[in-house]
Protein backbone atom coordinates (compact mmCIF):
# COMPACT_ATOMS: atom_id res chain seq x y z
CA UNK A 1 0.00 0.00 0.00
CA UNK A 2 1.26 3.38 -0.72
CA UNK A 3 2.00 6.12 1.68
CA UNK A 4 0.82 9.75 1.35
CA UNK A 5 2.86 12.05 2.57
CA UNK A 6 2.27 13.38 5.56
CA UNK A 7 0.68 9.86 7.14
CA UNK A 8 2.72 9.05 9.87
CA UNK A 9 4.24 5.45 10.82
CA UNK A 10 4.12 4.13 14.21
CA UNK A 11 6.93 4.69 16.22
CA UNK A 12 9.61 2.03 15.93
CA UNK A 13 12.30 1.19 18.97
CA UNK A 14 15.04 3.48 18.22
CA UNK A 15 18.68 1.68 18.88
CA UNK A 16 20.37 3.92 21.43
CA UNK A 17 23.95 3.34 19.97
CA UNK A 18 23.51 6.47 17.73
CA UNK A 19 22.64 8.71 20.65
CA UNK A 20 26.20 9.97 20.70
CA UNK A 21 25.49 11.69 17.02
CA UNK A 22 23.01 13.96 18.86
CA UNK A 23 24.88 16.84 19.32
CA UNK A 24 26.69 16.49 16.50
CA UNK A 25 23.31 16.66 14.72
CA UNK A 26 22.28 19.37 16.94
CA UNK A 27 25.24 21.48 15.98
CA UNK A 28 24.71 20.75 12.80
CA UNK A 29 20.91 22.01 13.22
CA UNK A 30 21.85 25.16 14.98
CA UNK A 31 24.39 26.07 12.27
CA UNK A 32 22.30 25.52 9.41
CA UNK A 33 18.56 25.29 10.66
CA UNK A 34 16.15 21.71 10.20
CA UNK A 35 16.41 21.51 6.33
CA UNK A 36 19.71 23.03 5.86
CA UNK A 37 20.51 19.59 8.66
CA UNK A 38 18.37 17.15 7.00
CA UNK A 39 20.64 18.26 3.33
CA UNK A 40 23.38 18.33 4.73
CA UNK A 41 22.56 14.27 6.26
CA UNK A 42 20.59 13.67 2.86
CA UNK A 43 23.85 14.11 0.96
CA UNK A 44 25.92 12.71 2.90
CA UNK A 45 23.94 9.25 3.17
CA UNK A 46 22.03 8.74 0.40
CA UNK A 47 24.70 8.24 -2.32
CA UNK A 48 25.18 5.07 -4.10
CA UNK A 49 26.93 2.42 -2.54
CA UNK A 50 26.93 -1.21 -2.03
CA UNK A 51 23.45 -2.04 -1.43
CA UNK A 52 21.81 1.31 -2.61
CA UNK A 53 20.35 2.12 -5.90
CA UNK A 54 22.54 4.61 -8.53
CA UNK A 55 21.32 8.12 -8.30
CA UNK A 56 21.19 10.68 -11.08
CA UNK A 57 23.55 13.34 -9.84
CA UNK A 58 21.50 16.67 -8.72
CA UNK A 59 22.83 18.58 -11.73
CA UNK A 60 22.52 16.29 -14.23
CA UNK A 61 18.65 15.72 -12.66
CA UNK A 62 18.19 19.81 -12.52
CA UNK A 63 18.88 20.11 -15.56
CA UNK A 64 16.29 17.20 -17.10
CA UNK A 65 13.91 19.29 -15.21
CA UNK A 66 14.75 22.62 -16.51
CA UNK A 67 14.76 20.79 -20.69
CA UNK A 68 11.61 19.35 -19.67
CA UNK A 69 9.93 22.61 -18.08
CA UNK A 70 8.23 20.64 -15.26
CA UNK A 71 7.36 24.34 -13.18
CA UNK A 72 3.16 23.92 -12.65
CA UNK A 73 3.08 20.66 -13.80
CA UNK A 74 2.98 17.08 -11.90
CA UNK A 75 5.90 14.45 -12.58
CA UNK A 76 6.10 10.83 -12.75
CA UNK A 77 9.09 8.38 -12.42
CA UNK A 78 8.44 4.66 -13.15
CA UNK A 79 12.01 4.22 -11.67
CA UNK A 80 12.34 6.67 -8.59
CA UNK A 81 15.43 5.15 -6.70
CA UNK A 82 16.12 7.44 -4.83
CA UNK A 83 14.02 10.47 -5.89
CA UNK A 84 16.91 12.42 -7.65
CA UNK A 85 14.61 13.14 -10.61
CA UNK A 86 11.68 14.18 -8.63
CA UNK A 87 13.42 16.18 -6.03
CA UNK A 88 14.60 17.84 -9.09
CA UNK A 89 11.01 18.56 -10.42
CA UNK A 90 10.13 20.32 -6.61
CA UNK A 91 12.65 22.64 -6.84
CA UNK A 92 11.50 23.55 -10.81
CA UNK A 93 8.22 24.34 -9.60
CA UNK A 94 6.06 20.87 -10.75
CA UNK A 95 2.61 20.69 -8.28
CA UNK A 96 2.78 17.22 -7.55
CA UNK A 97 5.53 14.21 -7.74
CA UNK A 98 4.59 10.82 -8.32
CA UNK A 99 7.17 7.70 -8.20
CA UNK A 100 7.63 3.29 -8.05
CA UNK A 101 10.46 2.05 -7.06
CA UNK A 102 11.19 -1.44 -4.98
CA UNK A 103 11.90 0.75 -1.98
CA UNK A 104 10.70 4.23 -2.32
CA UNK A 105 11.38 5.29 1.28
CA UNK A 106 14.59 7.55 0.40
CA UNK A 107 12.19 9.13 -2.29
CA UNK A 108 9.24 10.23 -0.29
CA UNK A 109 11.18 10.76 2.97
CA UNK A 110 12.87 13.72 1.06
CA UNK A 111 9.67 14.81 -1.01
CA UNK A 112 7.38 14.47 2.56
CA UNK A 113 9.84 16.64 4.42
CA UNK A 114 9.28 19.62 2.07
CA UNK A 115 5.52 18.12 2.15
CA UNK A 116 5.49 18.50 -1.99
CA UNK A 117 2.19 16.53 -3.10
CA UNK A 118 2.16 13.09 -4.63
CA UNK A 119 3.93 9.72 -4.15
CA UNK A 120 6.18 7.32 -4.42
CA UNK A 121 4.33 3.46 -4.69
CA UNK A 122 6.45 0.37 -3.70
CA UNK A 123 7.12 -1.56 -6.91
CA UNK A 124 8.86 -3.10 -9.68
CA UNK A 125 7.64 -0.74 -12.20
CA UNK A 126 8.96 -3.36 -15.43
CA UNK A 127 6.68 -5.87 -13.60
CA UNK A 128 3.62 -4.03 -12.64
CA UNK A 129 2.96 -0.44 -13.59
CA UNK A 130 1.04 1.15 -10.38
CA UNK A 131 0.31 3.87 -11.90
CA UNK A 132 -2.27 2.22 -14.00
CA UNK A 133 -3.27 0.09 -10.67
Amino acid sequence: MARQRGERRARRKVDKQPAGLLPEVDALVDELGPQGAFDELWQSFSPPGPGRPFATPDDLADLMARLANVGGGAVLDPAAGIGATLRAAARAGCTATYGQELDGNLAWLWLARREVPGEVRPSDSLRADASSC
